[in-house]
């Protein structure tokens, strides 16, 4: 859509931008897909059905309360006082009205939507050169596809799997106050109800059709001792079969060839771990892949048509992933030109291409692209609508391809201790993705990333000030972990360096300056400081292992000392005791390394994704436990006893770095899921 004003404002949909009087603002995607679409309509009551079908792509348990959200968020950023309505007027029980002249260039429409149009030679010429050069993109040559709702049930329906045929499609359907479990229907006839075919209060995971459409593979894991075992349903009957043990990874990691001979599945056999196939008649196992470091995991399995290859994702660090290929034998080729964080992928029925679920270079949606089988290079993608898109799965024939379509809001939330509930810090929030949080030592500023300007940057929020403030402009969506110096008014956080690599930066509120502080050739972890600031902390790849160091601040001008080797550990950060707490992988446990180089197991049970969720302290460390049915969070102080301190719905708050401490409001800032919904859209080829 074009720019245009508002009421003094200079709206920018390309780059999700309003600005006025040297103001600006970055919108979040939905809230500009809504606003663009109030000011098409201008002087109209845009009514809450028609929101529903063309931002939110019909999904009616989504729109609803997203609407609501949205149209909050552009009151605020817009109008300032959001006890008036003469902006975006609500219409009781009908929707909402933009009262506000709209300017589109030479086009000008007035309050009450008359317009008159304008239109120079050059003009004519500039939009046929647009349109030819439209026709004439790499998405030319991709299949004609419609698009359709297949489930929008409450709660969320994920992981969809077709039959060959594209006429039934089978999912997990996570329901409220229900565990994960294996539904199937028919994907033509929307009204017709998903028939269950399993119900237990583990979580099962990762469906796949046989090629003659009378079994389902799929994983069970225990949500507590994260055990996983491999099974098959027959359909009709429901009798199951346990077929081995596997490797609780992260869904994507089974497929049943299409020839039905083999089902690909992630291994652990107690050393080692990988790919490997089993034969669902015989049980015969054959190791395919074999992962070089245990932190390292392959996952996201596709088949090639054939059932001669296998594709998959090796993912490697934070945010690195890598497309292999491999055949039966385990003779592997790494396809290079392959885009980064992919979440799921599928195989053209001709085989020369693949479909992932991934954010393109400069964008910050979930998108299904398409890549060539030779180097990974993206050379088109699917209209998937406004929602991101995970797990895509295209039925045999080649006639239909679903998806997740998902709608996340990650925002930044308080908790006190007792609370069984995470509070909204409205000044923060947003309809984007703000995590890993961080505090500083007085207690008056939050850092913490954001897509809210279209990439992944660091942000910053002041006590007292209307709205955050924006600190980097990488334009890419792999920064990770501000965190603020103690007593100091400096930023470490994690960016790609000149060489990709990800590296430790230091930005200087004063001046406004941004410097790179590490610059092995390597990936390093997010860095944290030492309690008096004059050191910090990053892991980095080492052999087979990730190996904390240690590295001097010397100064904004003269950076940092060569690093100091210190332990094994992924996560790392000192305590105001003196020791070092390190978070291992392999066992996914916190470690204490004191001062005299003594080190022993101090907490265990963590889920290997949580390998940031703690945070040391003078007594003690707060750290989040995924109990079954609740996410935790517990004291463990030195002295051995351990206390709850917050109960929350399972699995609110975000993995990974999602905590940080605000010691002097006496409260805990948490990453959560201020909105979960997904539902499975297919794409059906045109006739």
């Amino acid at each position: 859509m074009r720019e245009f004003e508002l009421k003094g404002w200079l709206v920018e949909p390309q780059s999700l931008k309003v600005s006025r009087n040297g103001e600006h603002h970055h919108l979040a995607n939905k809230a500009m897909q809504l606003l663009c679409f109030l000011a098409d309509n201008q002087g109209r009551v845009v009514t809450h059905e028609e929101i529903e079908e063309h931002v939110w792509d019909g999904n009616s348990f989504v729109a609803k309360k997203a609407a609501t959200n949205t149209i909050w968020q552009l009151r605020k950023t817009l109008q300032g006082d959001l006890e008036q309505d003469e902006f975006i007027e609500t219409i009781p029980r009908r929707g909402y009205r933009l009262n506000a002249t709209v300017e589109y260039g030479s086009q000008k429409r007035s309050k009450f939507g008359q317009h008159t149009h304008v239109y120079s030679a050059a003009a004519i010429i500039l939009t046929l050169v647009a349109i030819t050069w439209l026709f004439s993109d790499i998405e030319s040559n991709a299949p004609l596809f419609k698009r359709e709702i297949i489930t929008d049930y409450p709660g969320k329906e994920t992981e969809p799997t077709l039959t060959v045929d594209g006429e039934r499609i089978a999912f997990i359907w996570s329901q409220q106050n229900k565990a994960p479990n294996l539904y199937w229907k028919p994907t033509k006839d929307r009204s017709e109800l998903p028939r269950q075919l399993t119900d237990t209060t583990e979580t099962e995971a990762t469906p796949s059709w046989s090629a003659d459409g009378r079994s389902i593979a799929f994983l069970r894991i225990n949500g507590e001792t994260r055990n996983c075992s491999l099974h098959t349903v027959f359909v009709v009957t429901g009798v199951e079969q346990k077929l081995t043990d596997c490797q609780a990874t992260k869904p994507g990691t089974l497929a049943w060839s299409p020839d039905g001979k083999w089902i690909a599945y992630a291994y652990n056999n107690g050393e080692y771990h990988g790919l490997g196939i089993i034969s669902p008649k015989t049980r015969e196992i054959r190791e395919i892949t074999r992962s070089p470091k245990p932190d390292i995991v392959d996952s996201d399995i596709a088949w090639s048509p054939d059932s001669k290859s296998i594709a998959y994702i090796r993912r490697v660090s934070v945010e690195d992933d890598q497309i292999y290929v491999t055949n039966l034998d385990g003779k592997k080729r790494h396809l290079e030109e392959a885009p980064n964080d992919m979440m799921g992928m599928a195989w053209s029925t001709d085989g020369d291409e693949l479909i992932v679920a991934a954010v393109p270079k400069g964008e910050h949606r979930r998108q299904l692209l398409r890549l060539n089988t030779t180097d990974g290079k993206v050379i088109g993608k699917f209209d998937q609508g406004a929602l991101e898109a995970y797990s895509p799965n295209l039925s045999g024939d080649g006639n239909v391809l679903a998806y997740e379509a998902s709608n996340i809001v990650i925002s930044l939330g308080s908790i006190w201790e007792g609370d069984e509930k995470v509070d909204e810090i409205p000044a923060i929030s947003s309809l984007s993705t703000d995590k890993e949080p961080s505090v500083s030592s007085d207690g008056t500023a939050i850092a913490f990333t954001s897509t809210r300007s279209g990439s992944k940057e660091i942000w910053y929020h002041e006590v007292g000030s209307a709205v955050p403030t924006q600190v980097t402009d990488f334009g890419v969506q792999n920064v990770f972990g501000p965190v603020w110096q103690p007593g100091g008014d400096r930023l470490i956080f994690l960016a790609p360096g000149p060489k990709k690599n990800m590296q430790v930066f230091l930005f200087e509120k004063e001046g406004r300056r941004l410097v790179q502080l590490t610059h092995e050739e390597t990936d390093h972890m997010p860095p944290s400081w030492s309690p008096d600031g004059k050191y910090f902390y990053t892991s980095f790849a080492v052999g087979n292992n990730w190996i904390v160091h240690k590295y001097a601040f010397l100064g904004v001008d003269e950076g940092a000392a060569n690093p100091e080797a210190v332990t094994i550990g992924y996560a790392s950060k000192e305590s105001p005791t003196g020791s070092l707490f390190v978070f291992r992988l392999r066992t996914s446990s916190l470690h204490e390394r004191k001062p005299d180089g003594e080190e022993d197991v101090f907490m265990t049970g963590f889920e290997r994704r949580d390998w940031g969720n703690w945070i040391p302290t003078d007594k003690g460390i707060y750290a989040l436990m995924r109990n079954e049915g609740q996410d935790q969070l517990v004291f463990s102080s030195y002295d051995g006893e351990v206390r709850d301190v917050a109960q929350l719905p399972a699995r609110i708050v975000r993995s990974q770095n999602s905590m940080a401490l605000d010691a002097v409001n006496n409260r805990i800032i948490l990453a959560y899921y201020a909105m979960q919904q997904a539902d499975i859209f297919g794409l059906r080829r045109a006739n």
